[in-house]
């Protein structure tokens, strides 16, 4: 998949309107791009119109790596003094506009890409787990329903796509005591709020799958 086909996949997520609702939308979308690459998909019902997904691969007998993020997206302000309207993704300078691009429809479109990429790896020999949930911004409802239910009991850790500048050293320590990431020196930072750099997401999505292949191949 090139730069172009990962940004698109952003793009499509971006023009999908759920403002801590109708996250059906994008649980359907994602269920349709996984499904086409041959991954086992389930939804998961918490109300009209709002679902969770789950995806799974398992190519192997050893710990299940968890991928989870939101669908839905904050409420927008003034919607008439965007430029280009909140939900009509634009690529400027190196920067792409528009709600949730950050928080966390990128988060989104790399996790899924990831999961793409290493089940159509052949040197992949890990398991995998993708929880896309709903009404986060609100309660966080759906991930406590997934929970609930038994969705990550045997998941051994779960990485949150979540927008962050890394600055959670006890969360970063316990990953790398865990093995389940490696640190190289290089400082990654992403950007909150509703707009994202293209090519920061595309280096970001490249260097999670491979981090994924080598640490659930070992």
């Amino acid at each position: 998949m090139d730069k172009a086909q990962r940004l698109s996949i952003l793009d499509d997520l971006i023009k999908l309107e759920t403002v801590n609702g109708n996250e059906e939308k994008v649980a359907n979308y994602l269920k349709d791009l996984l499904e086409k690459h041959g991954i086992e998909t389930e939804l998961n019902k918490y109300d009209d119109n709002r679902f969770n997904l789950i995806a799974n691969i398992k190519k192997g007998d050893g710990p299940i790596l968890g991928l989870t993020g939101h669908a839905d997206v904050v409420s927008t302000v003034n919607d008439d003094e965007w430029n280009y309207g909140p939900f009509n993704p634009k690529h400027i300078d190196g920067k792409i506009f528009g709600r949730g691009s950050s928080d966390m429809k990128g988060g989104l479109a790399g996790m899924a890409i990831a999961m793409i990429e290493l089940n159509e790896d052949p040197d992949f020999a890990g398991n995998l787990r993708f929880l896309v949930t709903v009404g986060e911004e609100i309660g966080e409802l759906g991930a406590a329903k997934l929970a609930k239910e038994g969705y990550v009991d045997d998941v051994k850790a779960i990485v949150v796509g979540e927008p962050s500048n890394s600055t959670s050293r006890l969360a970063m320590e316990q990953l790398v005591h865990a093995g389940l990431i490696e640190l190289n020196g290089q400082k990654t930072r992403n950007t909150y709020g509703s707009f994202l750099c293209p090519q920061r997401f595309s280096n970001l999505q490249s260097n999670f799958s491979r981090s994924c292949s080598s640490q659930l191949n070992a």
